[in-house]
Protein backbone atom coordinates (compact mmCIF):
# COMPACT_ATOMS: atom_id res chain seq x y z
CA UNK A 1 0.00 0.00 0.00
CA UNK A 2 3.09 2.38 0.49
CA UNK A 3 4.35 1.75 -2.73
CA UNK A 4 0.89 2.56 -4.55
CA UNK A 5 0.56 5.35 -2.29
CA UNK A 6 4.37 6.86 -3.52
CA UNK A 7 3.59 6.31 -6.35
CA UNK A 8 0.03 8.08 -6.66
CA UNK A 9 1.69 11.01 -4.75
CA UNK A 10 4.53 11.00 -7.46
CA UNK A 11 2.40 10.83 -10.25
CA UNK A 12 -0.14 13.67 -9.30
CA UNK A 13 3.09 16.00 -8.47
CA UNK A 14 3.90 15.27 -12.13
CA UNK A 15 0.58 16.37 -13.01
CA UNK A 16 0.55 19.41 -11.50
CA UNK A 17 4.06 20.27 -12.58
CA UNK A 18 2.49 19.86 -16.23
CA UNK A 19 -0.55 21.86 -15.56
CA UNK A 20 1.42 24.87 -13.77
CA UNK A 21 4.03 24.64 -16.81
CA UNK A 22 0.75 24.86 -19.13
CA UNK A 23 -0.90 27.46 -17.33
CA UNK A 24 2.88 29.37 -17.44
CA UNK A 25 3.25 28.71 -21.03
CA UNK A 26 0.00 29.73 -21.69
CA UNK A 27 -0.02 32.76 -19.83
CA UNK A 28 2.99 34.07 -21.29
CA UNK A 29 1.08 33.36 -24.72
CA UNK A 30 -1.65 35.53 -23.98
CA UNK A 31 0.56 38.15 -22.37
CA UNK A 32 3.36 38.87 -25.10
CA UNK A 33 0.25 38.68 -27.43
CA UNK A 34 -1.43 41.51 -25.52
CA UNK A 35 1.51 43.30 -25.33
CA UNK A 36 2.70 43.37 -29.61
CA UNK A 37 -1.76 44.31 -30.09
CA UNK A 38 -1.06 47.11 -27.59
CA UNK A 39 2.20 47.84 -29.34
CA UNK A 40 0.18 47.95 -32.74
CA UNK A 41 -2.65 49.96 -32.01
CA UNK A 42 -0.18 52.86 -30.43
CA UNK A 43 2.32 52.85 -32.91
CA UNK A 44 0.16 52.05 -36.64
CA UNK A 45 -2.73 53.38 -38.36
CA UNK A 46 -4.46 50.71 -40.82
CA UNK A 47 -6.75 52.55 -43.53
CA UNK A 48 -9.78 50.46 -45.16
CA UNK A 49 -9.31 49.04 -48.37
CA UNK A 50 -11.36 50.59 -51.33
CA UNK A 51 -13.38 48.40 -53.91
CA UNK A 52 -12.56 48.56 -57.70
CA UNK A 53 -14.61 47.20 -59.76
CA UNK A 54 -18.67 47.67 -59.72
CA UNK A 55 -20.74 47.26 -57.29
CA UNK A 56 -21.73 43.51 -56.56
CA UNK A 57 -19.04 42.40 -59.50
CA UNK A 58 -16.05 41.01 -58.25
CA UNK A 59 -15.06 43.60 -56.19
CA UNK A 60 -11.74 43.18 -54.57
CA UNK A 61 -9.88 45.12 -51.80
CA UNK A 62 -6.88 47.65 -52.72
CA UNK A 63 -3.56 47.80 -50.83
CA UNK A 64 -3.19 50.85 -48.91
CA UNK A 65 0.22 51.40 -46.77
CA UNK A 66 0.03 51.31 -43.30
CA UNK A 67 1.47 54.47 -41.34
CA UNK A 68 3.49 53.49 -38.83
CA UNK A 69 5.15 55.92 -35.98
CA UNK A 70 8.70 55.90 -35.82
CA UNK A 71 9.61 58.50 -33.57
CA UNK A 72 7.19 56.20 -30.93
CA UNK A 73 8.93 52.93 -31.63
CA UNK A 74 12.35 54.70 -31.51
CA UNK A 75 11.16 56.14 -27.75
CA UNK A 76 10.48 52.15 -26.62
CA UNK A 77 14.02 51.35 -28.28
CA UNK A 78 16.78 52.78 -30.40
CA UNK A 79 17.04 48.98 -32.08
CA UNK A 80 14.25 49.43 -33.91
CA UNK A 81 15.08 49.13 -37.97
CA UNK A 82 11.57 48.66 -39.33
CA UNK A 83 8.07 47.22 -38.89
CA UNK A 84 7.34 44.40 -41.11
CA UNK A 85 3.65 43.51 -42.48
CA UNK A 86 2.32 40.15 -44.58
CA UNK A 87 -1.20 41.65 -46.05
CA UNK A 88 -4.13 39.45 -44.81
CA UNK A 89 -2.03 37.35 -42.08
CA UNK A 90 -1.12 37.94 -38.45
CA UNK A 91 2.31 38.83 -39.14
CA UNK A 92 2.63 43.00 -38.12
CA UNK A 93 5.72 43.40 -35.72
CA UNK A 94 8.20 45.66 -35.14
CA UNK A 95 11.88 44.47 -36.06
CA UNK A 96 14.73 45.09 -33.79
CA UNK A 97 18.79 44.64 -34.49
CA UNK A 98 21.37 43.72 -31.74
CA UNK A 99 25.07 42.81 -32.00
CA UNK A 100 23.98 39.01 -32.01
CA UNK A 101 21.54 37.17 -32.89
CA UNK A 102 20.66 36.31 -28.72
CA UNK A 103 19.75 39.22 -27.33
CA UNK A 104 16.04 39.41 -28.83
CA UNK A 105 15.06 35.60 -28.56
CA UNK A 106 13.58 36.07 -25.03
CA UNK A 107 13.17 39.88 -24.88
CA UNK A 108 10.67 42.37 -25.55
CA UNK A 109 11.44 45.59 -27.73
CA UNK A 110 11.84 47.25 -24.29
CA UNK A 111 14.60 44.60 -23.44
CA UNK A 112 12.31 43.22 -20.60
CA UNK A 113 11.72 39.81 -20.84
CA UNK A 114 9.12 38.10 -23.16
CA UNK A 115 8.48 34.10 -23.89
CA UNK A 116 8.03 35.39 -27.53
CA UNK A 117 10.34 37.71 -28.10
CA UNK A 118 10.89 40.09 -30.91
CA UNK A 119 11.09 39.78 -34.42
CA UNK A 120 15.02 40.85 -35.51
CA UNK A 121 17.32 41.52 -38.18
CA UNK A 122 20.50 39.34 -38.76
CA UNK A 123 23.02 41.37 -37.03
CA UNK A 124 25.90 41.36 -39.66
CA UNK A 125 23.10 42.96 -42.25
CA UNK A 126 22.96 46.64 -42.69
CA UNK A 127 19.70 47.70 -41.19
CA UNK A 128 18.95 50.04 -44.29
CA UNK A 129 18.31 46.77 -46.23
CA UNK A 130 21.82 47.36 -48.70
CA UNK A 131 23.03 43.81 -48.30
CA UNK A 132 22.41 40.96 -51.11
CA UNK A 133 20.08 39.27 -48.78
CA UNK A 134 18.61 40.33 -45.93
CA UNK A 135 17.72 38.30 -42.53
CA UNK A 136 14.35 38.22 -40.56
CA UNK A 137 13.99 35.87 -38.02
CA UNK A 138 11.03 35.54 -35.45
CA UNK A 139 9.71 32.40 -33.37
CA UNK A 140 7.23 29.96 -34.36
CA UNK A 141 4.80 29.98 -31.94
CA UNK A 142 2.14 27.22 -31.62
CA UNK A 143 -0.72 29.51 -31.60
CA UNK A 144 0.51 30.60 -34.91
CA UNK A 145 2.01 34.74 -33.83
CA UNK A 146 5.32 35.59 -34.69
CA UNK A 147 6.70 33.68 -37.36
CA UNK A 148 4.00 30.75 -37.02
CA UNK A 149 2.57 31.34 -40.54
CA UNK A 150 5.65 30.06 -42.15
CA UNK A 151 5.19 26.75 -42.66
CA UNK A 152 1.92 27.55 -44.28
CA UNK A 153 3.76 28.66 -46.87
CA UNK A 154 4.55 24.94 -48.17
CA UNK A 155 0.41 24.96 -49.44
CA UNK A 156 0.77 27.25 -52.62
CA UNK A 157 -3.06 28.20 -52.10
CA UNK A 158 -1.82 29.95 -49.24
CA UNK A 159 1.11 31.27 -50.76
CA UNK A 160 -1.59 32.61 -53.65
CA UNK A 161 -3.41 34.14 -51.30
CA UNK A 162 -0.14 36.24 -49.42
CA UNK A 163 2.12 36.84 -51.93
CA UNK A 164 3.49 39.86 -50.64
CA UNK A 165 5.63 40.97 -47.52
CA UNK A 166 5.83 44.46 -47.16
CA UNK A 167 8.95 46.02 -45.01
CA UNK A 168 8.55 49.35 -43.75
CA UNK A 169 11.31 52.40 -42.79
CA UNK A 170 11.41 55.52 -41.91
CA UNK A 171 10.41 57.29 -44.77
CA UNK A 172 10.44 54.44 -47.85
CA UNK A 173 8.21 51.13 -48.00
CA UNK A 174 9.91 48.03 -49.58
CA UNK A 175 7.27 45.85 -51.39
CA UNK A 176 8.70 42.37 -51.29
CA UNK A 177 7.25 39.20 -53.71
CA UNK A 178 7.88 35.73 -52.32
CA UNK A 179 10.23 33.95 -54.32
CA UNK A 180 9.90 30.57 -52.40
CA UNK A 181 9.37 28.56 -49.20
CA UNK A 182 11.34 25.44 -47.92
CA UNK A 183 12.84 23.66 -45.35
CA UNK A 184 16.96 24.24 -44.62
CA UNK A 185 19.13 23.39 -42.79
CA UNK A 186 20.47 25.52 -39.89
CA UNK A 187 23.78 25.91 -41.07
CA UNK A 188 24.82 29.57 -41.01
CA UNK A 189 26.56 28.67 -44.65
CA UNK A 190 22.90 28.12 -45.55
CA UNK A 191 21.88 32.34 -44.65
CA UNK A 192 24.91 34.51 -46.17
CA UNK A 193 24.11 37.95 -46.48
CA UNK A 194 26.19 39.35 -49.31
CA UNK A 195 28.21 37.33 -52.05
CA UNK A 196 31.99 38.04 -53.72
CA UNK A 197 30.57 37.74 -56.76
CA UNK A 198 27.30 37.85 -59.07
CA UNK A 199 27.71 33.92 -59.98
CA UNK A 200 27.82 33.59 -56.38
CA UNK A 201 24.73 35.15 -56.06
CA UNK A 202 22.61 33.43 -58.64
CA UNK A 203 23.72 29.88 -57.36
CA UNK A 204 22.15 30.73 -54.03
CA UNK A 205 19.48 32.02 -55.76
CA UNK A 206 19.36 28.69 -58.04
CA UNK A 207 19.44 26.30 -54.94
CA UNK A 208 16.70 28.20 -53.52
CA UNK A 209 14.46 27.95 -56.10
CA UNK A 210 14.90 23.90 -56.39
CA UNK A 211 14.50 23.48 -52.68
CA UNK A 212 11.17 25.41 -52.84
CA UNK A 213 7.82 23.57 -52.45
CA UNK A 214 6.58 24.94 -55.49
CA UNK A 215 7.33 26.63 -58.69
CA UNK A 216 5.75 30.80 -57.57
CA UNK A 217 6.86 32.10 -61.12
CA UNK A 218 8.77 34.88 -59.45
CA UNK A 219 12.36 34.75 -60.76
CA UNK A 220 15.65 36.47 -59.29
CA UNK A 221 18.52 38.18 -60.24
CA UNK A 222 22.21 39.20 -59.08
CA UNK A 223 21.13 42.92 -59.27
CA UNK A 224 18.27 41.78 -56.44
CA UNK A 225 17.77 42.41 -53.24
CA UNK A 226 16.61 39.12 -51.32
CA UNK A 227 14.68 39.17 -47.75
CA UNK A 228 14.98 35.90 -46.22
CA UNK A 229 12.33 35.07 -43.21
CA UNK A 230 13.57 32.34 -40.67
CA UNK A 231 12.23 30.63 -37.65
CA UNK A 232 12.10 27.38 -36.20
CA UNK A 233 10.04 24.13 -37.61
CA UNK A 234 9.34 22.56 -34.49
CA UNK A 235 10.83 19.82 -34.93
CA UNK A 236 14.54 20.44 -33.10
CA UNK A 237 16.97 23.02 -33.85
CA UNK A 238 18.53 21.66 -37.27
CA UNK A 239 15.87 22.50 -39.39
CA UNK A 240 14.67 26.00 -40.26
CA UNK A 241 11.26 27.07 -41.98
CA UNK A 242 12.40 29.69 -45.09
CA UNK A 243 10.41 32.20 -46.88
CA UNK A 244 12.16 33.81 -49.49
CA UNK A 245 11.21 37.31 -51.41
CA UNK A 246 12.72 39.60 -53.21
CA UNK A 247 12.35 43.39 -53.25
CA UNK A 248 9.79 44.48 -56.14
CA UNK A 249 9.60 48.41 -55.39
CA UNK A 250 10.16 50.76 -53.43
CA UNK A 251 7.37 53.49 -52.38
CA UNK A 252 8.91 56.86 -50.64
CA UNK A 253 7.12 58.43 -47.89
CA UNK A 254 6.43 61.66 -47.45
CA UNK A 255 7.94 62.81 -43.92
CA UNK A 256 4.32 63.45 -42.23
CA UNK A 257 3.51 59.68 -43.96
CA UNK A 258 6.64 58.13 -42.33
CA UNK A 259 5.61 59.10 -39.08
Amino acid sequence: MKLKKIIFILALLIFLGALGYLGVVWYSYYSAGKAYEELEEAVVTRQEGTDTGEEGEGAEAVWEPLTIDFGALQEISENVVLWIDIPGTSVSYPVAQAADNDYYLKRSLNGSYNFAGTVFMDFRNDPSLADDNTILYGHNMRNGSMFGILSHYADEEFYKSHPEIDLYLPGRILRCTVLSSHQEEAAEENFPTRFETEEEKLAFISRMKSRAYYDTGTEAGADDHLVTLVTCTGNGYTHRWVVQAKVMEEIRMTEEAGH
